[in-house]
């Protein structure tokens, strides 16, 4: 048997584990992607450690994934001799009589939290250990620094997909026609209730599952994560009814059946396969290519191992992951998410804004917002922020170099709008309207007549509102000065408005009309500015163009300004 020959990144990973362990006593937390080939690198440390004739406990939860390490093991030509493999709790049980090890190896380490594995640590206390896991995440937000004393990070998902160790994939949210997620209810451990998962799926038309399935997926080899028993044996029954070879299994099935049924999958004498719970942490089939998300989860554990299960790496193959209970949405993340698992490790976690997840109405594609194609465009009537888009209610794009220097911005604000594009079917899926804030409006003369600002009261309302202590563009502050003027709001000082940026270009503008400013004293002052002096000179371009400057050795910002405003 041909032993593994590890990847650049998968050998980076031993020299960095073994250099780290001889640097601290507890061990070593390596984190690396679902996929990335973490029993290889196991494998390998397995190997060298009992080359020199020291001991390995090797723990995991799950005795499926015993079988398939012990495989891994022989394969890479490690002294079985030498190793135990247990799962953690007959680990645990067997303390008294287990031989001592050297090194204590952990798989799916994000488990080990849990009392067994403590039992285990604590019994070994001066054993070091290494632990392996895709993702160091606790619903409870709790920390490693505990159990481990350092980390380990391997390559991303957006690395590995680039250099052909993990498939691209497709991740659609054709989200089940009576799919009521209100109705989740989470538990004592954070996650939701089997009885509220019941509730929100309600009497689910399976046929609904089964066309979206066939619209995305057809044909390809497929795993449908289930929340429960009793619905996955109701979809495989569906999918049969159509002519699809569909089975359910799950942890109750006999063991010699579930082997079975395991390797059928893996021939190709099944096409889909429904389960709850089992095929996570492990399963290894190159050829499955599609992904089906049934289960809603608040457990970012449980959304990487479902949804890229069906990412192991073929060439020419593109996985498919059909998420129709809308579990990127709720976590605000999909696979090649670049996830910074530091705080997660030290127990820091707080809770972010949601990151930019935008589900494409069309085609039901999800992606970043952030990575997006987005253009300014007018709108054929005025919507509200938030409402959904239609093809129809895009008038024109408006050109690249938007805006113009005195653009009416406001004037038209609600017929103008920031359209996100999807990425596959280029359809706009997405209105981002700059309205300013609707906080401390007057009550006394009505909430309704100040949000309306297409009169000449609400104008002045909403750039009365109007925050800028975040505008850090010089083209938007040059049009908020305009309408300003145009409906006779007066523009303040500098010192009056919290921002840096703002601040300077107002002093300038309240400097007398005949003062030549020269480009060196802007920049000395834009020097002061904390962080934006970058800004404020890459800008300068712009401001050439625009503010008909009398020569390029001076900046005689306050002259044209003044001309325009005062």
């Amino acid at each position: 048997m041909t032993m593994y020959k590890l990847f650049d990144y998968q050998q980076q990973l031993v020299d960095q584990a073994r250099q780290k362990l001889a640097h601290n006593d507890k061990g070593v937390m390596l984190i690396s992607p679902a996929g990335s080939g973490k029993s290889v690198v196991i494998a390998e440390i397995a190997r060298l450690t009992t080359e020199k004739g020291n001991r390995v406990l090797f723990m995991v939860h799950r005795k499926e994934l015993i079988a398939q390490m012990t495989e891994s093991f022989k394969q890479q030509d490690v002294d079985m001799s030498l190793c135990t493999l247990m799962t953690v709790r007959r680990a645990a049980n067997r303390l008294k009589t287990l031989p001592k090890p050297s090194l204590i190896i952990t798989d799916e380490t994000h488990h080990s939290r849990a009392k067994s594995y403590r039992k285990v640590y604590d019994y070994y206390s001066d054993v070091p250990r290494l632990g392996f896991t895709a993702s160091p995440w606790r619903m409870n937000h709790k920390g490693f620094t505990d159990i481990y004393d350092d980390y380990v990070e391997g390559p991303t998902v957006k690395w590995l997909i680039k250099h052909n160790h993990l498939a691209p994939f497709r991740y659609y949210s054709p989200v089940l026609t009576d799919f009521k997620s209100d109705k989740l209810k989470a538990n004592s451990t954070g996650d939701f209730t089997e009885s509220s998962i019941d509730e929100a799926l309600g009497k689910t038309i399976f046929g609904d599952v089964y066309q979206k399935w066939q619209k995305y997926a057809e044909g390809q080899k497929t795993i449908i994560y289930c929340h429960s028993i009793e619905y996955s044996k109701s979809v495989a029954d569906y999918f049969t009814k159509q002519g699809v070879k569909a089975v359910h299994v799950d942890s109750k099935t006999p063991s010699t059946e579930r082997d079975q049924i395991m390797q059928d999958f893996k021939d190709g004498k099944i096409l889909v396969l429904c389960n709850v719970d089992l095929i996570s942490e492990g399963f290894n089939v190159p050829d499955c290519s599609c992904s089906l998300l049934l289960r809603p989860t608040k457990s970012l554990v449980i959304f990487i191992q479902q949804s890229m299960r069906c990412m192991r790496y073929v060439p020419s193959k593109t996985a498919t992951i059909l998420d129709m209970v809308g579990n990127a949405i709720r976590l605000g993340t999909i696979p090649n998410d670049d996830i910074d698992w530091d705080d997660y490790f030290h127990g820091k976690y707080e809770k972010k804004q949601v990151p930019g997840i935008v589900t494409c109405l069309y085609c039901s594609n999800v992606f970043f917002r952030k990575d997006a194609n987005r253009y300014y465009a007018t709108l054929t009537e005025p919507a509200e922020e938030g409402k959904e888009i239609e093809k129809d209610d895009i008038d024109e794009k408006l050109p690249e170099d938007y805006p113009p220097k005195k653009l009416e911005i406001f004037r038209h604000q609600r017929l103008l709008a920031r359209v996100v594009e999807c990425e596959r079917c280029g359809n706009p899926v997405e209105i981002v309207l700059s309205l300013p804030s609707t906080q401390n409006n007057h009550k006394d003369k009505g909430e309704a007549e100040y949000q309306d600002i297409n009169t000449q009261e609400g104008k002045k309302h909403w750039l009365a509102q109007l925050s800028t202590s975040h505008t850090r563009n010089i083209t938007r502050i040059y049009d908020i000065f305009a309408a300003r003027k145009e409906l006779g709001i007066p523009n303040s000082s500098g010192k009056q408005v919290n921002n840096p940026l703002f601040s300077t270009f107002s002093v300038l503008m309240h400097k007398s009309s005949h003062h030549t400013i020269p480009e060196k004293k802007l920049h000395q002052l834009a020097d002061h500015l904390e962080k934006d002096y970058a800004y404020v000179h890459s800008q300068y371009a712009w401001a050439s163009n625009h503010w008909r400057f009398e020569d390029h050795d001076q900046l005689d910002l306050t002259t044209q300004l003044s001309k325009d405003f005062y």
